[in-house]
């Protein structure tokens, strides 16, 4: 069996990095909140902090955005490299990368509360599951119904030449009941 190892490593680093982000961001936030005594004697050094803030909350949008389409676009790459010779390890994979996608957005559901443009994002993302999973069906039918065809076609070439073998022309005849044989 084959079994892509590249899924796991690009999905993992790809964890790690917006665990990175993340604690950077709450890094960031913890500083700011350290600064507000500051902040409310001097006016110039409150403007900074709220810009500093401001850049902040588009920054972790960014990566709220960054998660839910590093994960779709995973599962598009994946479905896209489907072709007739892929095996059911392909799908098996495949499906994984759909529910490990599930999850994310899942445990994403809490920040989709923070604003109706984190709510609109995440509703488009999750929407998109139940094609994912059609989509993996679709490929699985097909791929199902070329290898068959493929069984068949090898099948009769192999009844032919044994048939050949046997010395049995291309004639066909029928017996008393109007069937054809060889």
């Amino acid at each position: 069996y084959k079994i892509k190892r590249d899924i796991n490593t690009k999905t993992t680093s790809s964890i790690k990095d917006f665990k990175s982000v993340s604690d950077t961001i709450k890094k960031l936030e913890k500083i700011i909140d350290k600064g507000k005594d500051l902040a409310e004697k001097d006016k110039d050094y409150n403007e900074y902090l709220r810009s500093i803030r401001k850049s902040i909350e588009e920054q972790k949008y960014q990566l709220f955005q960054l998660k839910l389409s590093n994960g779709e676009s995973n599962i598009i790459n994946l479905l896209l490299n489907i072709n007739d010779n892929s095996t059911a390890n392909d799908f098996v994979a495949i499906e994984r990368e759909i529910n490990k996608y599930h999850d994310l957005i899942m445990s994403l559901e809490p920040e989709s509360k923070i604003s109706e443009s984190y709510n609109i994002l995440w509703c488009d993302h999750y929407s998109t599951i139940e094609n994912h999973f059609d989509e993996l069906q679709k490929k699985k039918i097909r791929c199902s119904v070329v290898a068959s065809k493929r069984r068949v076609k090898a099948a009769k070439k192999e009844f032919e030449k044994k048939a050949k073998e046997l010395g049995f022309n291309n004639h066909k005849k029928k017996d008393s009941t109007g069937i054809c044989f060889i």
